[in-house]
């Protein structure tokens, strides 16, 4: 915020004022350091518009924003610059444009500067700004055509009534004296004279004809000195505010009625906590004239969303009031919200276009009575209000543009959709969904009774053949994949490298890299499903490839964009002998796949034989250190997240489909392990358990007998999901019908350990961890043995490793026995059932990630701690803290939670451990991710690994990364024996990047600072100017020592990895 205001026409060049508060704006070269400013003050929010006469310097102008830099020499004369004080606004519902540049203004989306919430407080402003008296203001200083932002703006600050206001102050020259001008007792705004006739007509009608501004430079001054109980006053009285209900009449505003709608939907709440005048004053804020009940509605939801840090209450009256709305815009009735979605008829075409399928409305109506006395619509009630808006916005289907079904509406119709005729079946399904102890995967979800009903989550695609028929017919298989909402995971391994010969055009290959651009805008332009989600697609690659380099750096920041895929994930496929080279710092062999053929389909000591024996013949392409590559690979994870670290001969080794061929990737979220093959494309489908509902916290026991119900039914369930899917290639259809393997995942695992009391890194809480996942391995054997005693056992399962009586706890060396003995179940008996009836399915656990659905019933992702006690959600009316729901009334308890508390969470990064006067007990806790050992973390996987099946998405997290550390762990993680050695690295910013990373560009910043090599060696001070040859001698010195210092860490952290700091934190 400037001390000092300075006034800048469209003639002159914006220069830097003359004073600047060096606590809140720190220079930064030419420029400014945009986020101290707005880190260093909770209420201000300062944006920059602009328009760039010369194009060329728009994008350094726009990469400097983002990056936190307002360089100012990049503005050329047409600069905007607007400074927002807090004030509660909403921007306007309704907004018409007039003019030669409407066309290119649609909706308020578009205008992504723009930023409101709320804030409670004022901030003074300088006197010295014209026009401001002292009052807190909102300041706008623009001018000039095709400006529609400003527009936006001048609507915005229509004096939240949505009307001009009563008083005006009007002056030919905003510089002219205040004794000149009408005073102007609350709220006033200052226009041209000669503009503000015409404009002001049209504006209080609702239109803006932005045209009307051209040549003229209109500074705005809208002052607001009034209190909230005037503003409330003010707005109950104005005439033109009128209410739209939901049946068409109007009704003028109320603001008791307000007050009673939201008090009437706190039942059970405690109402000393909730403040409904509050509410009430900022719900009014946002009126115009015309808002519909719906839209008051979500406006007052919005408002106690924002509310929540106060006390948790808030969050249960948010959600409330959404539900509440939705229900009164929808049907009450399943069958007849199921008969308009078949009876659907598009507004363009005006063809009939029924979203559900024939077969599956026959069987509503048949059994309309029955599904439609199933459902309990006050469970709409138990979702919290952001779980609410995920399904509101992705899950619910939607007729001509507004939500059709209610939540209770969507899981009756996935449970019909799955078991059709079984409605016993089905009426389970949906009790146990709508109670929220489990929930089928999100394509499920979208697409269970529907026309296409594609419920599988992940596809596995081999790389048909290595020649431009095969590249193009996987190309298309996984662009319909994706159109079909299946996430995707493909292996390259048999592409050829870049200057491989083609014998069939006597030329030359180009390797892997311009094949994956064709594949990353694949990704780009096909979205899953109807724009629900993005296309992914993860490739998977081994690091014998010659093209490894390349592929492991495809996703950096920085290079050239044609050898960049930055929509791609990427994954490497690692066999063991290559991580005992790392270790023993030996060379590396790059080997081309046409070269040396059948590497891809090898693996264990046959792998390593084949992969000696061309080694021996001398038949690879390059010979290189192998810390070499792994140096690049910790590299890439360090600036990326990626690559992906899955271990190829654990993760055939402990397969029940080694039988089958190698496998040779895995999917998406590196927890599926499934065979494929040029003409099987494996799939999972998939669903996750609530962990936390099994829980009773006030006797501490966690219930798993109902554990094992569930696991049952989810067995079932994806069974018949196998059985009714639509498949969106001949290939999947085929592998899943042969092979029947589903993936049961948890997600809440947190959540369970913080209802019982017990630390994340507790003895206790790894104890449950093991339980857990046993009691799950078992009750989905056992259920799959019953499946396969009715309907026979998975079509490939003669020679399976199950089939010879090796369950997955055998290939771990876990004995089965001494598990009975803890838990108290048959394992003896059930191999007996098995060896007798076999299993109905060849894989079955597989923990998933859980984003979505885990916002949808209210859990902690997956298996993982928790992040941060606090984080931010953005609704249309601004941004704003949520706090861990446990931890606040845990606090609320104790008599400790206020706003300051809060304000101290949030400043020390989401963390308790450091805040004086919070008991040692709560601190224990409540640690996130950053503060446990990622050692435990690894552990706890490990633990669980006997249990599963296929594979874990596990996330490592490091605050502070650097090569040792990450070695330390990826060793530890493999030595082990995970499959999953590593999903997603997770960072948080190092404090001195020149540690970790050794790009050229980044190296002649250094030196463009003076910074010499000594710098890196630990000293400070900047080297003397030097002419252009030293510059590159020292540029050259800095990366060697950067890249040795690195190589050290390697060495050091793989001789004692006792002593690695990424096991200590």
């Amino acid at each position: 915020m400037f001390e000092k205001y300075q006034t800048y026409t469209l003639s002159e060049r914006l220069r830097p004022p003359c004073r600047i508060r060096r606590d809140q704006l720190d220079q930064c070269g030419r420029g400014f350091n945009v986020w101290n400013s707005i880190k260093t003050s909770e209420y201000v929010r300062l944006q920059i518009l602009f328009r760039e006469m010369n194009e060329r310097k728009l994008p350094p102008v726009m990469s400097n924003f983002a990056g936190g830099v307002f360089d100012v020499h990049n503005f050329e004369p047409w600069i905007y610059v607007i400074r927002l004080c807090p004030i509660d606004l909403f921007r306007p519902k309704r907004l018409k444009l007039r003019g030669h540049q409407a066309q290119h203004i649609q909706t308020y989306e578009q205008f992504t500067l723009l930023n409101y919430g709320y804030c409670s407080k004022f901030v003074s402003t300088d006197s010295n700004f014209p026009g401001t008296d002292g009052i807190p203001s909102l300041i706008l200083k623009a001018g000039g055509p095709d400006v529609p932002t400003l527009i936006l703006n001048l609507f915005n600050i229509s004096l939240i009534t949505g009307t001009v206001p009563k008083k005006l102050d009007v002056c030919s020259d905003w510089r002219a004296p205040a004794k000149q001008r009408q005073s102007c007792d609350d709220l006033g705004v200052q226009v041209s004279a000669k503009v503000q006739d015409s404009v002001l007509k049209d504006f209080e009608q609702g239109y803006v004809t932005h045209s009307k501004f051209e040549c003229y430079t209109v500074p705005l001054v809208v002052r607001f000195g009034m209190s909230e109980q005037k503003l409330l006053r003010e707005f109950s009285g104005i005439d033109k505010i009128y209410v739209l209900k939901r049946d068409g009449r109007t009704e003028g505003v109320h603001c008791e009625k307000i007050s009673k709608r939201i008090r009437a939907l706190c039942y059970g709440l405690d109402e000393s906590c909730i403040d409904i005048p509050a509410i009430t004053r900022r719900v009014v804020t946002g009126l115009y004239p015309g808002v519909t009940t719906s839209e008051l509605d979500n406006l007052a939801a919005e408002v106690c969303a924002c509310m929540t840090t106060r006390h948790h209450a808030y969050g249960t009256l948010a959600a409330r009031l959404a539900v509440s709305n939705l229900h009164k815009n929808t049907k009450a009735s399943f069958s007849e919200a199921m008969e308009d979605l078949y009876g659907y008829v598009n507004e363009r075409t005006k063809l009939h276009s029924p979203i559900l399928s024939e077969e599956v409305i026959k069987i509503i109506r048949e059994n309309a009575d029955r599904l439609n006395s199933a459902i309990d619509y006050q469970r709409d009630f138990n979702y919290n209000y952001f779980g609410f808006k995920t399904l509101e916005r992705s899950y619910l289907f939607k007729l001509h543009g507004k939500v059709h079904e209610r939540p209770q509406h969507m899981l009756m119709r996935a449970s019909v959709g799955i078991h059709k005729r079984d409605i016993d079946a089905a009426i389970e399904t949906y009790n146990l969904m709508s109670e929220k102890w489990f929930t089928h995967a999100s394509p499920t979800l979208f697409n269970s009774g529907t026309t296409r009903p594609q419920m599988s989550s992940c596809f596995l695609i081999t790389m048909k053949d290595d020649s431009i028929e095969g590249i193009y017919d996987t190309l298309k298989e996984c662009a319909i994949i994706s159109k079909n909402a299946g996430g995707i995971g493909v292996n390259i391994h048999n592409i050829r490298s870049a200057g491989t010969y083609i014998a069939g055009t006597n030329g030359d290959s180009n390797g892997i890299v311009p094949m994956l651009r064709v594949f990353n805008n694949t990704a780009r332009y096909i979205d899953q499903g109807g724009n629900k989600r993005p296309g992914a697609f993860a490739v998977y690659l081994e690091p014998w490839h010659p093209d490894v380099l390349q592929f492991i750096e495809m996703r950096k920041n920085t290079g050239a964009e044609e050898i960049r895929g930055r929509d791609l994930f990427y994954a490497l496929w690692i066999p063991d002998i290559f991580m005992r080279r790392v270790e023993a710092n030996e060379d590396w062999t790059l080997m081309d796949p046409h070269e040396c053929p059948g590497l891809p389909d090898k693996w264990g000591e046959e792998f390593e034989a084949l992969y000696l024996k061309y080694e021996a013949e001398g038949r690879g392409r390059r010979t290189l250190p192998a810390q070499e590559v792994w140096h690049s690979i910790i590299e890439a994870q360090i600036e990326t997240g990626t690559p992906f670290m899955l271990y190829k001969d654990a993760c055939n080794r402990k397969s029940n489909h080694q039988h089958l061929g190698t496998i040779r990737c895995s999917n998406l979220c590196t927890e599926i392990i499934e065979y494929s093959s040029p003409d099987e494309t494996a799939v999972c489908n998939l669903a996750s358990i609530s962990l936390g509902h099994f829980v009773d916290a006030k006797e501490h026991t966690f219930d798993f007998d109902k554990l094992q119900y569930v696991t049952r039914v989810i067995t079932r369930n994806l069974n018949r999901v196998i059985d009714n899917s639509f498949y969106p290639v001949e290939e999947a259809r085929r592998s899943n019908m042969r092979h029947r393997p589903i993936g049961i995942g948890v997600q809440g695992l947190a959540d369970a350990f913080l209802l019982l009391r017990y630390p994340f890194d507790s003895p206790e809480a790894a104890a449950l961890n093991k339980r857990i996942f046993e009691t799950i391995y078992f009750a989905a054997l056992d259920a799959s043995c019953d499946l396969a005693k009715e309907e026979g056992p998975f079509e490939t399962y003669e020679g399976c490793p199950v089939s010879k009586g090796i369950l997955q706890p055998d290939m771990w060396g876990v004995d089965t026995e001494e598990l009975s003995k803890i838990s108290g179940l048959d394992w003896a008996g059930l191999r007996q059932r098995i060896k007798k009836y076999g299993v109905r399915n060849s894989l079955l656990l597989a923990p998933m990630p859980t984003a979505s659905t885990a916002q949808i019933l209210g859990n902690n992702e997956s298996i993982e701690p928790f992040t941060s006690n606090v984080y931010s959600r953005r609704v249309l009316s601004g941004e704003f803290q949520i706090v861990n729901p446990y931890l606040m009334d845990d606090l609320n308890k104790l008599g400790l939670w206020s706003e300051e508390l809060k304000s101290a969470i949030v400043a020390n990064q989401g963390s308790v451990q450091d805040i004086q006067g919070i008991p040692d007990e709560i601190k224990a806790l409540y640690k996130t991710i950053w503060e446990l050992s990622q050692r435990k973390i690894i552990d706890m996987a490990a633990d669980r690994g006997p249990f599963i099946d296929q594979s874990q998405s596990l996330n490592l997290h490091v605050a502070q990364p650097n090569y040792g550390k990450i070695t330390s762990m990826h060793f530890y993680a493999w030595k082990k024996g995970l499959k999953t050695g590593m999903y997603y690295l997770r960072t948080r910013p190092a404090a001195d990047p020149i540690k970790f990373t050794i790009d050229k560009t980044r190296v002649r910043a250094l030196m463009e600072r003076g910074v010499t090599v000594n710098v890196v060696n630990g000293t400070t001070g900047k080297g003397d100017a030097i002419d252009e040859q030293q510059e590159a001698e020292e540029e050259e010195r800095i990366m060697k020592e950067i890249q040795r210092r690195n190589m050290e860490a390697i060495t050091c952290s793989l001789k004692n990895p006792e002593g690695c700091l990424s096991c200590q934190g």
